[in-house]
């Protein structure tokens, strides 16, 4: 999550970046939270993905995500902040619990 936010950071900074791609590599483009993190406590990790999720809504830019992959759990969220939600046919979502989500596929 630093990594992505540091990124999200100098996007918003630098002029000659028009928009942010959001991508995977290998076959899951996110599988939700880091668990050793969540250990350290949930409430400052929720605080975390929350702020991080509206860093992306609140990009003066767009944020595309690139799905070919699993997304699970907080993957989810991910896509939901982003502009678009493409992704191929094939690729899979799935929630941990159950949950009401009228989101895409």
């Amino acid at each position: 999550m630093t990594q992505l936010e540091q990124r999200l950071a100098e996007a918003r900074a630098a002029d000659d970046v028009r928009a942010v791609e959001l991508t995977h590599n290998g076959g899951t483009f996110c599988a939700g939270a880091d668990l050793n993190e969540a250990r350290q406590g949930m409430e400052k990790s929720t605080h975390r993905v929350i702020a991080l999720l509206r860093q992306i809504v609140e990009l003066p830019k767009p944020v595309l995500a690139s799905v070919d992959g699993h997304v699970r759990a907080g993957g989810l969220g991910l896509i939901g902040a982003c502009d678009n939600r493409p992704g191929p046919a094939r690729h899979r979502r799935s929630r941990s619990r159950k949950c009401d989500w009228a989101g895409p596929g």
